[in-house]
């Protein structure tokens, strides 16, 4: 089974943060997994891959979203997404 890292977007999470330190776990051959309600995840987790590709030292990576259903603390059911961003060999 391959180790990730999961990193859980929240809605007060900054995004240049949660950039940053995806793009950090990256350059270290982590494998990340983002995760948002809605479709933040998705949107994070392109940008991440977009600065990768664009940065000199460019990192090989696959960029895999999903969608889940998750209940909120409400108790309501709300659609959530998965983004699993992984180094390619």
């Amino acid at each position: 089974m391959e180790e990730k890292r999961v990193v859980r977007v929240g809605k007060n999470s900054e995004p240049s943060k949660v950039a940053s330190s995806v793009l950090y776990m990256l350059q270290n051959g982590e494998n990340v997994e983002l995760s948002a309600l809605g479709t933040s995840a998705a949107v994070l987790a392109k940008s991440v891959c977009l600065i990768a590709n664009l940065n000199n030292d460019s990192i090989p990576i696959s960029f895999n979203p999903s969608l889940d259903y998750v209940t909120d603390d409400f108790g309501e059911t709300r659609t959530a997404c998965k983004v699993k961003i992984t180094i390619k060999e």
